[in-house]
């Protein structure tokens, strides 16, 4: 059953989580300082995007989307060209709807949050 352009009751929602800015470092270990994270050769760390605020609200289904909702960061370094990078990789892929519960207002609501449709 599609919940697409139906009224819907939700539990809870998405909410964009503040992640540290990850930078390669020199040396092999890795720091963690305030707001920042320094690689060290081959490190790599896992960062949620998301954190699930547990809220009942009902609204519009407008959008099913995929979203990823953890970033991990890869310290790698390149012999031949002599530099450090960070590459990115997006993980943890889940299904939302996009749920409109107000004029110009929308939630990104986890599939499994979607408890029941509502009657018109």
């Amino acid at each position: 059953m599609s919940v697409l352009f139906k009224k819907v009751n939700c539990k809870a929602y998405l909410k964009s989580k503040k992640r540290k800015y990850c930078i390669s470092n020199d040396i092999d270990e890795t720091i963690e300082e305030d707001g920042v994270i320094k690689l060290g050769c081959g490190d790599s760390v896992i960062q949620d995007k998301y954190e699930v605020v547990h809220k009942k609200f009902s609204g519009v289904c407008c959008g099913i989307y995929k979203v990823y909702t953890k970033k991990e960061y890869i310290q790698d370094y390149n012999d031949e060209e002599r530099f450090d990078y960070v590459y990115t990789k997006d993980e943890e892929p889940i299904e939302i709807c996009k749920v409109y519960y107000a004029n110009n207002k929308s939630r990104l609501v986890p599939i499994e949050f979607i408890s029941d449709l509502l009657e018109e």
